[in-house]
């Protein structure tokens, strides 16, 4: 090997070690954050549900207690696996209802039960039409 190249390699000073270590750990730290946003990890994730939050966030679009009570029915009976992009994307909502409605019309509920939850059902995508979800028909 070429003696110049030993002796620059040997004679490594203080700063270029102290840059190497800030590199390395910004690297580590960048690796680290990533990872803790990966989707399996994220907070709309199914198994980091937070109720909480999303009964924060379903009454600032507009929704009362009952409308939020059966969107969390919702999402416990269809086993929803991102129930924070129910109040972000009108289409995943309008889907999300319909096998709601359609699950209520094959329960064995009274008919006056049935009309109840069902306008319910459309008072919501009422209100996230109003609030200009993407993607929400009427």
């Amino acid at each position: 090997m070429n003696p110049m190249l030993l002796q620059f390699i040997a004679k490594a000073d203080d700063t270029s070690i102290i840059i190497t270590g800030i590199i390395f750990g910004a690297f580590i730290l960048l690796i680290f954050l990533s990872a803790r946003r990966s989707p399996g990890t994220s907070s709309t994730s199914r198994g980091s549900y937070n109720k909480a939050g999303f009964r924060r966030t379903a009454k600032s679009i507009g929704l009362e207690n009952h409308h939020i009570q059966l969107l969390q029915r919702a999402i416990r009976d269809q086993k929803v696996s991102t129930p924070s992009r129910l109040l972000q994307s009108g289409s995943y909502l309008n889907k999300v209802l319909q096998r709601t409605i359609g699950d209520i019309e094959s329960s064995d509920m009274s008919q006056g039960e049935r009309q109840r939850i069902i306008a319910a059902v459309f008072e919501i995508k009422r209100r996230g039409a109003g609030r200009g979800m993407t993607g929400m028909r009427h």
